[in-house]
Parts: structure tokens; C-alpha cells; sequence
């Protein structure tokens, strides 16, 4: 049997399975934890050795017991900044230990405001293609704050990779970038094919002289080849045959995308719909044909996940994340909210709480990283239960809020949205969402809007 090995990084864990070219899946899938290191209130740092050893675990327990050939790998991931010397070790971004293992800033760390502030103040083409806006959970907001704030450190970053990029890197020894990454996350403004470059105003604003130094090697569209395959080394590593087919990368969440805006639904007669990538943060991805720029939308991104299609990116950058602060702060398990779906409706129309879920800022619509979240309407015989339906409620409206600024900047209806992710997985997510968007459940996994909006969940 012939195979194809998709490969997910995640916020927490790196996760494998193996695929026909129909799609269905073979076997059993595989997944694994990876670190996280915080040493500072929004500083968020990972490893690229130990996410490179997930990937290796991962892969070879999928392998495992199986007997098919491996045709080619695909990899996503987190929109993370990796750091690499010219010897290709890590570099550590880490303010506190120079010599940490901590080469990766997270895609949720948000320390370089001040930096991103910066690259805002004036005028310049990029921020069209961003919503207006630049974020800190892009790359080059990251980049200046390396080089003001860790100048020894800044000396010996040679390359500098998305994540995703760096993992194909790692798997082959080539440079390919690709144009999903540098056109979402790297401010780089694409051409008609998969050529592009950086406009002078953001070199200057950025101070990113090496910007391109950094960042060598050619950029293809995702799932084009990356260099001669499997290098000898990885092979090794995952087990598998010298040249083995690795595609360019996309970011995780539109990696998700392409999978749910081009998937058949049982709603044939949808013709604007939206995924919503639902995990640590949510991601509410939207195709249009031409430049349609919504003010805190990230996008119009072309070719990021098609060529010459344009993507628009909402979100928000806590959801599941914002359940597991409850769950920390309560001692709790998500089950066991899970298990109270029976008395949803009921604690809904009892549940007085009003709780903004931003609580690592709002991506979309308002673009303001430093907004917090908020609880009101506590009372003495508020229970964690009421806040997790608060929090449902939350993010439902976010959603809300997120899908109505489209329709009225874009002048279309979205009438289908399509949940995916490890958040989607919840009967509770799922009910809330259709309360709040005033929808009736027929069955599980199908929900019909009064003004003709159609939820699909792909669990």
C-alpha cells in the first residue's frame, strides 16, 4: 500500500498519521507532547530539538507494525520563529540563559509590543495585506526584538525559519520557504507567481538590514517539492528511504483551512463558507477572489493556501487556552464540565456572567494585543460551571463578532461555517456556538441557521 505521512505541530504537541490518496486514514494516529518554557509573563519559548524529536517519535510509531511504502510527508506547524546558527545549532531567545536549548519564540509570545508598535507608526504597503496591522505574533516584530534586546545573540542568528519552513529544512538540508509563511507572518509582499520580496519601507521600519540574508532559499507554494527529498541524516531519524518526498509547508491552522474550505459538506448549496480552526487559539479562515481588505482581519493573503486566491485570517488568540486557565485555576478536568451538556440550556438562561475572553488580547476584529479579559456579574453562588459556559458564550460571540465584520467589509454572506480542531470536539463548543448564532440542532454534526447559515462540524 502506498502512504502519505501528515505531520502536526501544534502549540502542545507534535502529532503524526498516515494517509491513501483518498484520504482515508491507515492505522492508528500518533501524538506527542513538546515543551513550553515561560520565564517572563508573555514570553512563550519552545525547542527545536525537542520538537524534532517528536516529529522522529511520532513518526516512527506510526510506521510501526504498518506495511505500506511512504510516498511523501507533509508538515504544518505554529507559526513560530526559529533561530539556527551558522552551523545550524540553536540559538537561544531566552533573555535569562544565553545557553538554553529555547531557540523558538511562540507564536502567542507577545514580547515584542513595543517593537510591533514601531512597525506601525508609519505608512507602508505591507499593512494592507495584515488588516492595517502588524500583530507580535508575527515574525518581524520578533525579529527587531531580538536584535535590540539580545544584540550578542543577534550576532549569531544565520538563518532564520517559520517553523514549518525549518522542519522541511531539517528534513531535507534545503532552504525552500514557503509562500504561505512569508506572505502570512514575514510582512513579504508575493507576485503573481511564487516570487515576492520586501518593500524598502519595511526594511526601513524594521531595521532588518539582514532581513534577506536570513531568510535565503526559494520560495514555492505549498505541497510544491522541497530539494532532493529525505537527506540521509533524517532518514535515519524517521526510518524511512534516502529521498523520500517532502512538500513545501503551510502554517497549522491553514493547513486546517485547505482541508475544510475545499472538503465536500453535506450543504451543497453553500457557496461562502468559513473554517474555524478551533484549538489553543481559533482561526476563522475566509477565501475571496480579489483584495478585499477587513480592518483587523489579517489578510488579504494571496496565495496562502492557493495561488492567486486570497485568504482572510480572524481569530482569537486564546480559546482553548482560555479553558485550560480555568481548569488550572480550578483544579478541574474539561470532562468534567463535558459531562453537564444535559444542563447547558438550562445555565444558559440562568448564567448573569459576561466574560470577554481576550485574554492574551484581541486578534480580530479589534487588533489590540494588549486588551485583557474580564469576568462580570460574579456572585456568591457562582460556580465554575457558570464560568464555563460563560467562557463558551465568549467565544461564541467572538465568532460573532468576527463573522459580521466580514460580511458587511466584503459585502457577502458567509452561509456556512465549518469547525474543526481539537476544541470542535466538544459537544458543549458546539451547542454554544449554535445558541448564540441562533441556530437549531437537526443532528449532531448539522445545524441550520434561520437566515440560512449552515454550521458543519468535522470532527
Amino acid at each position: 500500500m502506498e502512504a502519505y505521512l501528515g505531520v502536526d505541530v501544534g502549540t502542545g504537541s507534535v502529532r503524526c498519521a498516515a494517509f491513501d490518496r483518498a484520504g482515508k486514514m491507515y492505522g492508528t494516529p500518533s501524538s506527542v507532547d513538546i515543551k513550553l518554557h515561560s520565564p517572563r509573563d508573555n514570553f512563550y519559548q519552545q525547542s527545536s530539538d525537542d520538537i524534532w524529536r517528536g516529529v522522529c517519535t511520532v513518526v516512527n510509531r506510526v510506521l510501526t507494525g504498518n506495511n505500506f511504502t511512504v510516498m511523501g510527508i507533509g508538515f504544518d506547524a505554529t507559526c513560530s520563529l526559529v533561530n539556527l546558527d551558522k552551523d545550524f545549532k540553536g540559538v537561544s531567545v531566552d533573555p535569562e540563559n544565553p545557553d538554553s536549548e529555547w531557540d523558538v519564540i511562540l507564536w502567542m509570545d507577545h514580547r515584542a509590543q513595543a517593537e510591533t508598535d514601531i512597525l506601525n507608526s508609519k505608512p507602508a504597503k505591507a499593512h494592507r495585506y495584515v488588516g492595517g496591522k502588524f500583530s507580535p505574533e508575527m515574525e518581524l516584530p520578533k525579529l527587531m526584538w531580538l536584535k535590540r534586546h539580545l544584540p550578542d545573540r543577534w550576532n549569531k542568528i544565520k538563518y532564520s525559519f517559520d517553523l514549518v519552513d525549518f522542519l522541511t529544512f531539517r528534513a531535507t538540508g534545503d532552504f525552500t520557504r514557503s509562500v504561505c509563511t512569508l506572505v502570512c507572518k514575514w510582512g513579504w509582499i508575493p507576485a503573481d507567481d511564487a516570487t515576492g520580496d520586501w518593500e524598502s519601507e519595511i526594511i526601513n521600519l524594521t531595521g532588518l538590514s539582514e532581513l534577506r540574508e536570513l531568510t535565503v532559499g526559494e520560495t514555492k507554494f505549498p505541497g510544491s517539492p522541497v530539494g532532493a527529498g529525505l537527506s540521509a541524516k533524517s532518514g535515519v531519524e524517521l526510518n524511512l528511504p534516502v529521498g523520500t518526498s517532502i512538500g513545501t509547508g503551510l502554517i497549522d491552522a491553514h493547513a486546517g483551512a485547505l482541508g475544510v474550505l475545499k472538503t465536500k459538506t453535506k450543504n451543497s448549496e453553500s457557496s461562502n463558507r468559513m473554517a474555524i480552526i478551533a484549538g489553543t487559539s481559533c482561526c476563522h479562515m475566509f477565501l475571496v477572489g480579489s483584495e478585499n481588505v477587513v480592518p483587523g482581519v489579517w489578510g488579504p493573503y494571496r496565495h496562502a493556501i492557493l495561488s492567486n486566491q486570497y485568504l482572510l485570517e480572524g481569530g482569537q488568540t486564546t480559546a482553548g487556552a482560555t479553558i485550560d486557565w480555568l481548569l488550572k485555576f480550578t483544579g478541574k478536568k474539561f470532562e468534567d464540565f463535558e459531562s453537564d451538556i444535559g444542563e447547558v440550556s438550562a445555565r444558559q438562561q440562568k448564567n448573569d456572567l459576561i466574560v470577554v475572553t481576550d485574554f492574551h488580547g484581541n486578534r480580530s476584529p479589534l487588533a489590540d494585543p494588549t486588551i485583557k479579559g474580564s469576568i462580570s456579574g460574579l456572585g456568591i453562588e457562582t460556580n465554575p460551571s457558570d464560568i464555563f459556559i460563560g467562557i463558551m458564550q465568549g467565544l461564541a460571540l467572538g465568532t460573532r463578532h468576527i463573522t459580521d465584520k466580514i460580511e458587511q467589509e466584503c459585502k457577502v454572506t458567509i452561509d456556512e461555517l465549518v469547525l474543526t480542531g481539537g476544541l470542535a470536539k466538544s459537544a458543549i463548543f458546539r451547542k454554544i456556538n449554535a445558541d448564540v448564532n441562533q441556530v437549531n440542532i437537526s443532528e449532531i454534526i448539522w445545524m441550520s441557521r434561520k437566515n440560512s447559515k449552515h454550521f458543519l462540524l468535522l470532527i
